[in-house]
């Protein structure tokens, strides 16, 4: 496996993190909607309006458990990426990886965070992806 496959495997992490969000974000708009209907339920008059009610939230809650699947699943991938990070025995080049990767930073961000320059930042940056198994 080349350095450019174990950088784009790594990459996934924050692609994920952004699809968690966004299915976060999915949920809370079909907990709104249900509170809607439900509330809507209690004005009504009883009947066959209160079995359609009953189905609409039905669907909204089967919906919210398989995106609340997909999230575990993204949460795995995550996982799977931290723990290959965590496996760097060399601490700055772990630090790096964890600060470009899991949280994201630019090079910049990287650089100022750790106290490295430029060309130090990169040396460890190469050396983790030594580590680095898929």
């Amino acid at each position: 496996m080349t350095n450019e496959d174990k950088k784009e495997w790594l990459r996934r992490h924050k692609k994920c993190r952004n699809k968690i969000k966004d299915k976060e974000y999915q949920i809370i708009e079909l907990e709104t909607e249900k509170v809607n209907i439900t509330s809507f339920l209690s004005d009504m008059p009883k009947g066959s309006t209160h079995q359609y009610i009953d189905d609409l939230i039905i669907l909204r809650m089967d919906r919210i458990n398989k995106i609340n699947n997909e999230i575990k699943h993204l949460e795995t991938v995550c996982d799977e990426i931290e723990c290959a990070i965590s496996t760097i025995d060399d601490y700055s080049a772990e630090r790096i990886m964890r600060l470009r990767y899991v949280e994201g930073l630019g090079w910049e961000g990287v650089c100022e965070r750790t106290g490295y320059e430029w060309a130090q930042v990169h040396r460890h940056h190469s050396e983790g992806l030594k580590y680095i198994e898929i």
